[in-house]
């Protein structure tokens, strides 16, 4: 018994440790492995060319783009282009995924749509007729009942015989329902408006409604006097609301901005920005291209231009050499009216560059009291 124990207690441990390999193995390949990205782009003649990819364990898994813009460009040579675009992801060289699916592409996906919306709606159907006969129904029959049913039900406001009961007793008297008694104390009613209409003020009736819309005119006028004269009384307070208002808010910012030079001014500020400052470049050097160029024809069919173009060009690269080198190059041309360029650059990402800025971010004593301090200014502020 003891043996049998000891040996699943082994195979519990070997797989166990298996696991724990797989998974080991799996972070470091995540952390070291490096994730390659390649841009090659060229403007020549008005064409537009631009191929980029990144790879990740290739050919495990890549992802492209593809563009291609320009006279003669429609019909490309690439079997994958369509319209000048292409793009997707692919695991082991088969493209699971397109950004841009052609009419071809677009069409099958809607027949599977179609085809699996089909199945969907034949299930359900089934799935409705095996519930029916559980029920101990037939759906013919019940059709059936429902239509003899209807046939000898009578429907609502009618006789045995189908005809309305519901007939006014005008039509059964023979009277007309339309017509109106003579009698009707409001059959006079439009006449009455007729003579309203008809009526006009006398000479005397208008002047004494000019004189009482002189009177709402004065009345409103004198209204608005006092309105006037309110405000231009509490204009001296309103201003000085105005002007507290003002120096309370011009206190606040300047106490708030002598907090910031402060806690800038603070040695744990100055140790939390020096060690972001190196995170920072070493992820840049992560990023960086590992090879790289770019050359350039500009001709701008005027010598004089193209030669202040070219000094520009001399006055930079001498300013930016220690970073561009020699990957940088253009070429003048005094004699055609030209704008040509290439771009070309790869290079690779490892994860573990960034572990050092993110470990900074959440567990450096001096960073994590900045950013607090920090973000509580902000407030304030």
């Amino acid at each position: 018994m003891l043996g049998i124990l000891l040996g699943i207690l082994k195979i519990i441990g070997i797989t166990f440790l298996i696991i724990l390999a797989v998974i080991l193995a799996l972070v470091l390949i995540l952390l070291f492995v490096p994730l390659r990205y390649r841009l090659e782009a060229s403007y020549l003649t008005g064409n537009i060319n631009i191929s980029a990819g990144v790879r990740f364990l290739f050919p495990l898994l890549s992802v492209y783009f593809d563009l291609e813009k320009g006279s003669g460009k429609e019909n490309s040579e690439k079997k994958h282009i369509e319209n000048g675009m292409a793009g997707g992801v692919k695991i082991f060289g088969i493209r699971v995924f397109n950004f841009f699916p052609t009419e071809e592409e677009k069409k099958k996906q809607e027949e599977k749509k179609r085809i699996s919306q089909a199945k969907k709606e034949a299930r359900q159907a089934k799935k409705d007729e095996c519930l029916r006969k559980k029920k101990g129904k037939n759906p013919k029959e019940e059709q059936t009942n429902l239509t003899e049913t209807e046939l000898t039900t009578p429907a609502e406001g009618t006789g045995e015989s189908g005809e309305s009961s519901l007939q006014p007793e005008a039509n059964a008297a023979g009277e007309d329902p339309g017509s109106q008694d003579e009698n009707d104390p409001f059959a006079a009613e439009d006449v009455f408006e007729n003579e309203e209409d008809d009526f006009r003020p006398g000479l005397i009736e208008k002047i004494r409604l000019f004189l009482l819309s002189l009177g709402d005119a004065y009345a409103k006028a004198f209204d608005a006097l006092l309105k006037g004269i309110d405000y231009l009384a509490s204009l001296p307070d309103q201003l000085e609301e105005r002007k507290q208002a003002i120096v309370k808010t011009f206190r606040k910012y300047k106490r708030n901005l002598k907090r910031i030079i402060c806690i800038w001014e603070k040695d744990y500020t100055k140790k939390a920005l020096q060690k972001a400052k190196k995170a920072l470049l070493k992820i840049l050097r992560a990023i960086r291209p590992r090879k790289g160029y770019l050359k350039a024809t500009v001709g701008m069919g005027d010598v004089a231009l193209t030669g202040q173009i070219a000094g520009y060009y001399g006055m930079l690269y001498g300013m930016f050499y220690p970073f561009i080198g020699k990957h940088v190059t253009l070429v003048p041309d005094f004699d055609r009216n030209v704008q040509d360029a290439e771009v070309f650059m790869k290079g690779h990402i490892r994860l573990c560059a960034f572990i050092r800025a993110a470990w900074l971010w959440f567990f450096d004593q001096d960073v994590k009291r900045l950013k607090a301090i920090t973000k509580k200014a902000i407030e304030e502020f």
